[in-house]
């Protein structure tokens, strides 16, 4: 069972190792520290961790309770550095550490200190509007009233009477919410395909909301947004999805809604709507919209840029997969040489993989295999979910048997299986199992249209109901290679 250390460190970036090392490096000279040995060993070790062999290399002895001291004290020293480098990131955090720094100097009957602190997080919380904060920052400061009498604790009492209107009103927004995403994965899973979202979010509103002010908020309609923007992507209804986003994108222009303050939701609803036309094969009008989110993103000053680059990047090589393969590979090949995805390892080997999947459909295979060789071989391939890995060797697997090399194909499928065991008995990837069935059926048979198991197997897969959009399920889709093959 994965121990609360491991996961802590496992869950660490490139930066906050290096941060920790450098945190950890002030505070002790000796040589043998057996924090950093620990910790070196759970995150070269991964899934292959051993403490039996961890506690014999750090104590001869094999003192379990010297071991366990010494991994409460690395759980504490790890949080510590992430406190020290993260402190500062976003105005939440920065208020908590005023508060925190405030809290210090109250203990010490520094009052005045901890009244600078309460009234810079008090600033912070209104700017970012976090009420939320805001409540804790006004009772700190009415508790201090009561130690030191240069606050005068009647203006905070009221503040606070006023924030609490505020939060009361953000309750019954999280309310009628919750009442509408209800609605909607019942309305969901009753009539797919059928739901009209801005009908049912009217009668809810009109429902559960006595505050008319509070309904035509851009706050509460920000969330709502939000909420139902995500709970169609998770049900895959793309159709109705597109429709939502189309009325409300319009809706927040024409009325102005967007600002530099919610300049993240603006790029993201358009990020939404590219996808969800290009899922709905709308792919010019998916390009159209691509090209409004590259423009967006040199709004107030490029505020956002670095973040959005790689969604409309990929936006343009999604669409020209299907309309233009070779535009396609140039766009790849131009977001490979942008700065903010060059220095992204998972950006690289994403594109790595697009590049490698259009030269597969361009029947390409030596050049998808050589790119497919090297995304396996990246360090951070092994962080990707297992299935998304599973998907990835099977494309490498369909190429090698494109390329003749059936020697390697039918000596990986069973290793593939072995290493891939719990992602295949699962029935959600069926598909994947399928194809190791076909291809290792494959690699034996004189003629595969005259093969009845292989003419089985591609019914499966391409009269598969539940995936009538099998890019959804494939990294290849399988369909369009079976159908190619005879099929």
């Amino acid at each position: 069972m994965e121990s609360a250390l491991n996961r802590l460190v496992n869950s660490l970036d490139k930066e906050e190792i290096r941060h920790f090392k450098l945190f950890a490096g002030k505070y002790a000279s000796d040589a043998d520290r057996k924090d950093l040995s620990l910790f070196d060993y759970i995150r070269k070790s991964g899934e292959r961790y051993q403490e039996e062999r961890i506690v014999k290399l750090l104590y001869a002895s094999e003192n379990k309770n010297s071991f366990y001291r010494l991994r409460n004290r690395l759980i504490s020293e790890v949080s510590k550095s992430l406190l020290v480098q993260h402190y500062d990131e976003g105005d939440l955090n920065v208020v908590l550490y005023y508060l925190i720094l405030s809290r210090i100097f109250q203990q010490k009957q520094d009052y005045k200190n901890a009244w600078f602190y309460l009234r810079r997080a008090e600033k912070k919380a209104e700017a970012a509007s976090a009420h939320d904060l805001l409540e804790s920052v006004y009772g700190e400061i009415i508790r201090l009233s009561s130690e030191w009498l240069e606050v005068d604790p009647e203006d905070y009492i009221r503040k606070r009477a006023a924030n609490r209107e505020v939060l009361s009103g953000i309750q019954q927004i999280d309310d009628i919410l919750a009442v509408l995403t209800y609605r909607i994965k019942v309305s969901q899973n009753f009539s797919k395909g059928n739901l009209k979202v801005t009908r049912l979010l009217d009668a809810t509103i009109r429902e559960f909301s006595a505050n008319k002010e509070l309904a035509a908020s851009p706050v509460f309609r920000m969330k709502v947004y939000q909420s139902v923007s995500r709970i169609l992507l998770q049900e895959h209804n793309y159709i109705e999805l597109e429709r939502y986003l189309m009325e409300t994108y319009a809706a927040f222009t024409r009325e102005k809604l967007f600002s530099r303050q919610n300049h993240d939701v603006k790029l993201q609803m358009l990020t939404y709507l590219v996808n969800a036309l290009f899922k709905n094969k709308k792919y010019k009008d998916s390009l159209r919209y691509a090209e409004e989110l590259g423009k967006a993103t040199d709004d107030f000053q490029q505020l956002l840029k670095e973040k959005y680059m790689v969604y409309y990047y990929n936006a343009l090589i999604n669409n020209y997969a299907v309309l233009n393969k070779e535009r396609a590979i140039e766009i790849i090949l131009k977001a490979q040489q942008e700065r903010s995805i060059a220095k992204n390892k998972f950006y690289r080997i994403f594109l790595d993989l697009q590049l490698a999947m259009q030269y597969f459909d361009l029947k390409e295979f030596k050049r998808s295999s050589k790119l497919l060789v090297k995304v396996r071989h990246e360090e951070n391939f092994k962080l990707f979910d297992a299935v998304f890995q599973l998907k990835i060797v099977i494309m490498e697997l369909m190429v090698r048997y494109e390329l003749g090399d059936t020697d390697i194909v039918e000596r990986e499928i069973p290793r593939t299986r072995k290493v891939f065991s719990e992602q295949l008995e699962d029935t959600a990837n069926s598909r994947q199992s399928l194809m190791l069935d076909f291809l290792k059926k494959a690699i034996s048979a004189s003629g595969l249209r005259n093969d009845t198991g292989l003419r089985k197997i591609s019914i499966q897969l391409i009269d598969d109901e539940g995936y009538a959009d099998s890019s959804d399920a494939d990294l290849i889709d399988y369909k369009e290679w079976l159908k190619h093959k005879g099929f």
